[in-house]
């Protein structure tokens, strides 16, 4: 993780010509526009075939399910095993939104679990990585009793402790208290904790830069006293909102205004153009970019901790094809290599294939 970043200008939309020399990171030639025709081997353009062994590899992070996808996650960040594991549901979103940045900031995986029983394939993960700690985050309605005493069986024999707190946003709150601490970087991200998108691109970038993201309800026409108050007792010179007015309340910015020296709103005209937002912001450069389904929550819930401490951005794209101002930021941050979270039910075989979205989302 690397607090020190920097943001990148704006970028159009691209013809194909142009979007094949950006993927690369190459430049353009001086007398080339963005509809160069020049003619290169097996139908190519010049600047494709010149440019096409830069190409960036494609790979994926597969599973059975959810909970598979997870751990292969685990066992690619953490392939000698761990001393610290985070734990949270795999069925739902809310608790676990601000658990990747905090999985980060401590250095540990995130798995899935069902409600009341530890699958059997993360119970094997949680035995192969043989953590001194596991960190349950959310109450006993996300992750029961049964939950935490199955863990005690756990070949380590870990410490399990639950942050939880009376409701999602209070669970965040708790979650920057216990693992962010006093420590951390001077930055924090807050997001809506209504829905999941803008969270999950917000937890890479709020990862690699040490940051937490602090969830809202965005609907309040005024920021909540408390979320006040767990900004403030840590003294963050710079808060970044995570989406637009109908997703955090311009109300709620006007009061981050008033408390923070530095708001800066990260936003865009859907999910995948406040994802674009979110890691132009973050990251001027990266050797590996990570795409994960904009359409559910799992793959890209542990896919986020991995990105975070890797300092790789995390871009929520469409199930079927890749925006073209994804694979134009691709190669401005000259990534060299492109890994998909989750399985082709998520992301089809055309997002392995870098196919640009033909058009609107």
């Amino acid at each position: 993780m690397n607090p020190s970043r920097s943001r990148r200008p704006f970028l159009p939309a691209l013809t194909a010509g142009a979007l094949a020399v950006l993927l690369t990171g190459a430049a353009l030639p001086a007398s080339a526009t963005t509809a160069d025709t020049a003619a290169g081997p097996a139908g190519t353009t010049t600047a494709e075939a010149d440019t096409a062994a830069a190409a960036p590899t494609v790979d994926r992070i597969a599973g059975a399910d959810r909970f598979a996808v997870a751990v292969n996650v685990s066992k690619e960040g953490y392939p000698g095993g761990n001393g610290v594991a985070y734990l949270v549901t795999g069925l739902d979103y809310p608790d676990a939104l601000g658990a990747a940045p905090a999985a980060v900031h401590t250095n540990g995986p995130l798995l899935l679990t069902t409600r009341d029983s530890i699958p059997p394939v993360v119970l094997a993960e949680l035995n192969r990585l043989k953590p001194n700690l596991v960190i349950i985050v959310g109450g006993p309605n996300s992750v029961s009793a049964a939950v935490q005493t199955e863990l005690a069986g756990v070949v380590s024999a870990p410490v399990v402790t639950r942050v939880q707190g009376t409701d999602r946003y209070d669970t965040s709150r708790k979650l920057v208290d216990y693992a962010f601490g006093s420590s951390g970087g001077p930055i924090a991200y807050v997001a809506t904790g209504r829905n999941f998108p803008d969270a999950l691109s917000a937890g890479a970038a709020a990862g690699s830069a040490d940051a937490p993201v602090v969830l809202v309800d965005g609907t309040q026409t005024a920021l909540d006293p408390a979320t006040s108050g767990t900004l403030t007792a840590r003294d963050f010179a710079t808060v970044k909102v995570a989406g637009g007015p109908s997703a955090v309340s311009p109300g709620i910015v006007t009061d981050l205004d008033y408390l923070i020296d530095s708001v800066v709103r990260l936003n865009g005209a859907d999910r995948y153009q406040t994802s674009i937002a979110i890691n132009r912001d973050g990251f001027s450069t990266a050797s590996r970019v990570f795409l994960a389904t904009g359409s559910t929550f799992p793959d890209a819930l542990a896919g986020a901790a991995l990105a975070g401490t890797l300092d790789a951005p995390l871009f929520v794209v469409p199930s079927t094809c890749v925006p073209s101002e994804v694979l134009a930021e691709i190669g401005q941050l000259k990534a060299s290599r492109v890994t998909l979270l989750g399985g082709p039910a998520a992301l089809a075989p055309s997002v392995q294939a870098l196919q640009p979205c033909s058009g609107p989302e």
